[in-house]
């Protein structure tokens, strides 16, 4: 089976697939079966600026492994590590900006990304005592930075553990308001409320 790799653009969606895909019913389907790179821009151009209407380029036809590459040559690109860490069967999440998120952070230079989403999950939640269990896929994003520069981030995750009983604290000067351990149920009960680029990974916690 090929791979598939997915670009988020807000709530927007680039996929690259030939399988056949089960959206919402409320988004508008768009595909492509010669893509270039024009018309790929074309449209994150488009889905930075729409804010009503959800949108999903699926890109037919095409070697998928291409796409990564391609954005990240034409496009300002950063490279982030986070963590999903559990403890005795509940989960580490915070609370920021209005959404439900995951402890994650801009790689520092001459850091690997293991050692980034240690020190991010640590930075950002006060929690030690972690083990780094595996790898997991990354997460892909594009967004406009505060210059107006258009950036497609790149978030390594890893599933950890943590053997620490403190109590977790927010590292507000990161507008943290609130850091929690949360079980399964929980999980699944926040993916409304969480981004579209997590919410497969607030799914496969949840099961």
């Amino acid at each position: 089976m090929k791979q598939m790799y997915t670009v988020f653009i807000n709530d927007h969606l680039i996929k690259c697939t030939d399988l056949e895909e089960n959206l919402q019913q409320d988004i508008n389907q768009i595909e492509l079966h010669q893509p270039s790179l024009n018309k790929i821009t074309e449209f994150i151009e488009m889905a930075l600026k729409e804010t009503k209407q959800t949108y999903a380029l699926i890109l037919r036809g095409w070697d998928s492994k291409k796409l990564i590459p391609l954005l990240k040559d034409y496009y300002q690109f950063i490279i982030a590590a986070g963590g999903i860490v559990e403890f005795e069967n509940k989960f580490l999440l915070i609370h920021r900006l209005k959404k439900w998120d995951l402890p994650k952070g801009k790689m520092e230079v001459g850091e690997d990304p293991q050692t980034c989403a240690l020190r991010e999950v640590e930075e950002e939640c006060n929690v030690s005592e972690l083990t780094v269990l595996s790898s997991l896929p990354s997460t892909f994003h594009i967004y406009k930075d505060r210059k107006g520069n258009i950036v497609l981030k790149e978030t390594m995750w890893f599933s950890m553990q943590s053997k620490s009983k403190g109590k977790p604290k927010p590292q507000r000067e990161e507008g943290i308001e609130e850091v929690k351990w949360m079980n399964k149920e929980e999980v699944k009960s926040l993916i409304p409320q969480t981004y579209a680029s997590l919410k497969p990974l607030f799914y496969e916690i949840s099961q």
